[in-house]
């Protein structure tokens, strides 16, 4: 998964309603489970079960697992509690998403490249993409961009104040993912919600 190119949200929609096609639950459900967290798409293709809190609706990603070498820890929306819920219906071994030929495997990168290459987003979309369209609309939105960035989990150079701001913007970054959340919700219903950049402005001053 390469950062390459970024869908444009006003596509999102169209994205969306091709993405539902794809045959594969498990590849389907990870790539909008992705979508809905920000996180990178190899975090999200491996994630397991042990890592999540249902109850008070956490997802904890371990730091062998994050590019930074840090634990993340990601607040979920209903929009990927509900996404969780399916796949807990067909539940196989630790990995959330696994493979359809060893389901003791987490889903292969290789399937999703191959839907993305044969598919009518070949060139205008990757995976890795949606981090980066996420971080300019919510900046245009008005969103906090520390808030945005403890969100995708970038390093600062600083790593106390990087740990420090995690902690400090977890409420605000709950109110975000699920902004998020409702956001795609919209998209798959053809709507893209655009504020102006106003929408943030009560996040920012919490």
């Amino acid at each position: 998964d390469t950062p390459l190119k970024a869908l444009p949200v006003e596509r999102l929609s169209e994205f969306l309603n091709w993405w539902e096609t794809t045959s594969n639950i498990s590849m389907r459900f990870s790539l909008l489970f992705q979508i809905v967290t920000m996180v990178r798409p190899c975090e999200a293709r491996e994630a397991k079960w042990e890592e999540i809190d249902l109850e008070n609706c956490i997802w904890t990603i371990p730091p062998e697992r994050m590019k930074c070498g840090r634990e993340h820890v990601v607040p979920l929306s209903r929009q990927a509690v509900d996404i969780l819920s399916e796949m807990n219906k067909i539940k196989c071994g630790s990995y959330i998403f696994f493979s359809p030929k060893n389901p003791g495997k987490a889903i292969s990168s290789v399937l999703r490249h191959k839907c993305f290459r044969e598919g009518p987003f070949y060139g205008v979309a990757t995976a890795h993409g949606f981090r980066a369209m996420w971080s300019t609309l919510l900046n245009e939105e008005g969103f906090n961009p520390d808030v945005i960035e403890a969100a995708l989990a970038h390093k600062s150079g600083d790593a106390i104040r990087d740990i420090y701001n995690r902690s400090k913007y977890f409420e605000q970054r709950k109110i975000m993912m699920q902004w998020i959340g409702d956001f795609v919700d919209d998209a798959r219903k053809g709507i893209i919600r655009r504020s102006g950049g106003h929408q943030g402005l009560k996040v920012v001053n919490m």
